[in-house]
């Protein structure tokens, strides 16, 4: 079975379509990834690059932000954090806090480690 890791910029085509040959080209991976057929590492940081920059550049809205992740992390393929992530966007879709903050506050809560912080939305949260 194929094993890639994968980057931001492949996914915006993937999520955005915006430059057609590299968006078919991802779909293709992204398709295989959906079934389980490939594995594809999705890193945090890449997790939080995608949501910046579709909500600063492209101006894409939170709400339709979530429901993209939520999806990505459904497709069997994808190897990431999927609990701490999903976590992560529950709180990011009910709060107004930056998606980072929304990861801190997620793992605080699910491995029980108090977080060191001075913004008062995230001490709230947790």
């Amino acid at each position: 079975m194929m094993q890639y890791i994968v980057d931001s910029n492949f996914i915006l085509r993937y999520l955005l379509k915006d430059k057609l040959e590299q968006y078919k080209e991802a779909k293709l991976i992204f398709d295989e990834a959906r079934s389980g057929k490939i594995q594809m590492c999705l890193e945090q940081v890449v997790f939080v690059e995608v949501i910046f920059v579709l909500i600063s550049f492209y101006k894409v809205p939170k709400e339709k932000i979530v429901e993209i992740m939520y999806s990505l992390l459904s497709y069997k393929g994808i190897n990431t954090e999927k609990i701490l992530l999903s976590a992560a966007l529950d709180l990011y879709k009910t709060h107004n806090i930056h998606i980072v903050d929304s990861i801190i506050a997620a793992k605080s809560k699910l491995s029980n480690l108090e977080p060191l912080t001075f913004d008062k939305k995230l001490a709230q949260l947790v």
